[in-house]
């Protein structure tokens, strides 16, 4: 049996946003989190773990499939949001900060769907918006969807 596409689809994710860092051009060392960033947030405010700035959460939101008439294939789009997130230790700086994480995420995910391999067909970037997260929390964010479309074999 092979694995869901999804599965390879999300690994091209993490992949691509792993290369956030300042070795390869971009102006960020973001740490990839792969799940819901209050999880994260919980976990480290419950173990006094640190929680490494700037990061990106990539958060599965939706699934949208519709069958081919012969019902082996399906064109599907799934959904992420991509959280990035900053500290608001020095506030002067958060903004610039948001600015430069969002920008290397984009550059991140500027890649040819069509050429090397890729499984995603296409893919479209969302508004990106900004926010800041409960009283207390010392983190910044912005919540960008990205959907990819792909094929997949129902066999």
């Amino acid at each position: 049996m092979t694995d869901a596409p999804v599965k390879a689809i999300k690994q091209q994710l993490n992949n691509d946003l792993g290369k956030i860092k300042i070795e390869n051009g971009f102006i960020n060392n973001a740490t990839i989190l792969n799940g819901y960033m209050v999880h994260y947030v919980r976990k480290f405010s419950e173990t006094d773990e640190p929680l490494n700035f700037p990061c990106v959460a990539i958060q599965p939101s939706r699934d949208r499939t519709s069958k081919a008439s012969s019902n082996l294939q399906s064109k599907t789009e799934r959904d992420w949001i991509l959280v990035g997130a900053v500290s608001v230790q020095n506030p002067e700086q958060v903004t610039d900060n948001l600015d430069t994480l969002l920008y290397d995420v984009k550059r991140s995910l500027s890649f040819d769907p069509y050429k090397g391999g890729a499984p995603a067909v296409d893919y479209v970037l969302g508004e990106a918006v900004f926010d800041l997260p409960e009283r207390g929390d010392e983190y910044a964010f912005f919540e960008m969807p990205i959907t990819m479309k792909f094929i997949e074999s129902l066999k």
